[in-house]
Formats: structure tokens, sequence, C-alpha cells
């Protein structure tokens, strides 16, 4: 289950770091807080929601997200969705 959370983390990449090498490990801490909510059988918005929150309080992003970027959350989001009827 945490593999698959962090391939849908890694592919979503957010701050756009995938193509280092350096940085491959980049989202593995957020795999757990991840795993958390989706035990909690939360909404695909809940799921958008932390994802939304994880980019502003954790990567220190901006809170204005461009059209490509809240379409690729909400891809992630989907599929995490999807992936919490499994647990």
């Amino acid at each position: 289950m945490s593999q698959s959370i962090l391939d849908i983390l890694n592919k979503w990449d957010p701050i756009g770091v995938k193509q280092d090498v350096g940085a491959r490990y980049e989202y593995d801490g957020y795999v757990m807080s991840v795993y958390t909510l989706l035990t909690s059988k939360p909404s695909e918005e809940q799921i958008r929601e932390h994802l939304f929150g994880v980019i502003l309080k954790n990567m220190g992003m901006e809170s204005i997200e461009s059209e490509v970027g809240r379409k690729e959350r909400e891809s992630a989001a989907h599929k995490l969705f999807d992936l919490s009827k499994n647990i």
C-alpha cells in the first residue's frame, strides 16, 4: 500500500523534482499522512484538500495553483480515492 501511495505522489510531483535523481525520496515523508487519511475512508474532495494542504503547509508553495497543477492534484486525489477502497 505504501508503495502505491508513493507511486501516486511521485507521478503527481507538485514541485517538479522527479527528473532530479538526488530528490528521488522527496515525497517519502508524505506517505504516512496520506495512508492515515485513506484509512479514515475520506471523500475524494477531502483527499484533494489534504493534498492542497501538503502543497501549502509542507512544501511552502503559493496558494495560487495553476490549472495544470489543479488537474494533476485532482488526478492524484482520484487515484488515491480508488486506492482507499482497498483498505
